[in-house]
């Protein structure tokens, strides 16, 4: 930004111009620094999947006519999951600019945010809001772990099904690798597994019991 001014200065020399008054004007010019971000208020990344590492950019760039120096570039928040990838310049040429990476890997699902502060001395402090959503799935089971299923009394030679329901209730993919069954008398599922159970879906996985002998089985 440019600001220019004029003045005039008016001398008067004893034994010139017959003590006639000299008028002199005067410019002056004053340039403020510019520094710009590219977005400049909110940086938000697309969705994550928990595991994944999300990456997203930003630019710092000298709008002006003089150097800008740059004296701190940080979180308003830490710890933080988020990551600057490099170091800013100390300085910007007029019309430089610099690219940098931010990467997120969380360890859980949800919603994060913090503040990206960019100080300088010869600039007003530019604040870059950054936001991200990690998608996770999230395992519900029926009937409740606690609860159990119970198989009542079986006859020898008899059988009796019962049917455990995994419903993924996240936001992620569902990953089910195996599915394991101990006790006297209890059968394998039927090969369901692997299984892969998007959001809000379902899979369903019938248990066999078929005593052999007498007593109870857990």
């Amino acid at each position: 930004m440019l600001f220019r001014s004029e003045e005039a200065l008016t001398l008067q020399v004893r034994g010139f111009f017959k003590g006639e008054d000299l008028a002199v004007t005067l410019h002056a010019s004053v340039v403020r620094a510019q520094l710009a971000a590219q977005p400049a208020d909110q940086l938000s990344f697309d969705p994550i999947d928990l595991g994944q590492t999300g990456e997203a950019f930003f630019a710092l760039k000298n709008i002006g006519d003089v150097a800008v120096r740059i004296d701190s570039v940080h979180w308003m928040q830490t710890p933080t999951p988020f990551v600057l990838v490099g170091d800013v310049p100390t300085v910007l040429r007029p019309g430089q600019q610099v690219e940098r990476a931010i990467h997120l890997r969380a360890k859980r699902g949800g919603l994060y945010s913090n503040a990206l502060r960019i100080t300088s001395p010869d600039h007003p402090p530019l604040q870059l809001d950054v936001s991200a959503r990690v998608r996770a799935p999230s395992a519900a089971v029926s009937p409740l772990p606690e609860v159990g299923a119970a198989y009542q009394t079986v006859d020898i030679g008899q059988s009796v099904t019962r049917t455990i329901t995994v419903l993924n209730r996240g936001d992620a993919d569902l990953q089910i690798k195996s599915a394991e069954v101990t006790g006297s008398g209890f059968l394998p599922p039927a090969n369901l597994l692997p299984a892969k159970l998007s959001p809000d879906e379902r899979l369903e996985i019938a248990v066999r019991f078929q005593p052999k002998i007498e007593g109870a089985a857990l």
